[in-house]
């Protein structure tokens, strides 16, 4: 079945109709996925960048603390010996007072402790077991402690990380400071598990998490509106440049053979039968019409010819 122009029209417009929203569903898709998709990633950089800079400084905080309990515990210690130069360390030992001054608790997890300088010898600890304990018999079960504990032995202020194993037989990641207890032969510990400074970072980190997303969500809900309607506005634009042109084009395509054959009307309807040939090829209601119209060219042609063949007088030209 053959097409007439305004059907061939009616299927070209409906295809350029159809094209733009498809184009513009799938445009408005991806712009929105991809925006969404790069908010999400720099928000999620942010978030570790700052969670980063927020776990270190709370560490920092934390050994800051742990540093200033061993210095202060300390001082507390040396003044109460000062006060009672009669006391021997069996009767330190022995003193209430004393053992609350020496071991106080550091946090949920840690605690002070006294030990000797030199000997290395543990004097008050909250642990029972390591009460008068040679520190150095856990050099080959705690190296990393021992090699931190050693160097407190000259009376240096030390800090610094260690792994612990305790009497369940876990280990954990623990920090320990250590100050010399002014004007005796006692070095004053802090120490404290690592896990205690990371549970405000663990707590950071979820709302940290619980904000990111809800950016992410924002984010995404506000990129895609602003693609749809940047996407539309261009998917328009295009629409309808490509639909003035096709327009146009369609529009030439009728106007010129028209124009060519109202040319030969004109021509014929002056009796001008020269360069009337009609060369017009096409399937559709204009094609019709130019062949009808070679028609009658031919036909006149013809009337034009026999009338003039009629009016010559019998047996040859005229004189």
């Amino acid at each position: 079945m053959k097409l007439s122009i305004l059907q061939k029209m009616v299927v070209v417009m409906l295809i350029i109709s159809v094209v733009p929203l498809i184009t513009l569903g799938n445009c408005a898709s991806n712009d929105a996925r991809a925006l969404g998709l790069s908010a999400a990633n720099d928000a999620k950089w942010m978030g570790k960048y700052a969670l980063a800079d927020s776990t270190k400084a709370l560490e920092e905080l934390g050994v800051r603390m742990i540093e200033q309990k061993a210095a202060d515990v300390a001082g507390q210690c040396a003044i109460y010996i000062r006060a009672h130069p009669e006391m021997s360390l069996a009767d330190l030992q022995a003193s209430p007072e004393f053992q609350a001054i020496a071991v106080q608790p550091v946090g949920k997890t840690g605690s002070t402790c006294l030990y000797e300088q030199g000997s290395g010898i543990m004097r008050l600890h909250q642990s029972p077991d390591l009460a008068d304990l040679e520190m150095s018999s856990l050099q080959e079960t705690l190296p990393e402690f021992w090699e931190l504990f050693s160097f407190t032995l000259s009376g240096n202020i030390v800090g610094g990380y260690y792994d612990w194993i305790g009497a369940d037989g876990q280990a954990t990641r623990e920090f320990m400071s250590a100050v010399p207890v002014e004007g005796t032969e006692y070095m004053l510990a802090a120490t404290i598990s690592v896990e205690e400074f990371a549970e405000p970072i663990v707590a950071i980190q979820d709302d940290m998490n619980k904000e990111i997303a809800a950016t992410n969500a924002r984010i995404r809900e506000s990129t895609e509106s602003l693609s749809t309607r940047n996407t539309i506005l261009v998917i328009t634009a295009i629409t309808v440049l490509v639909t003035g042109l096709v327009g146009f084009l369609f529009a030439a395509s009728i106007s010129r053979p028209i124009k060519k054959l109202t040319e030969i009307a004109d021509k014929v309807s002056m009796g001008d039968l020269e360069g009337t040939e009609i060369d017009i090829r096409s399937d559709d209601e204009i094609g019709a019409l130019a062949e009808s119209f070679q028609r009658m060219v031919v036909s006149v042609k013809y009337y034009m010819a026999k009338a003039q063949a009629a009016a010559q007088p019998p047996g040859g030209d005229e004189a």
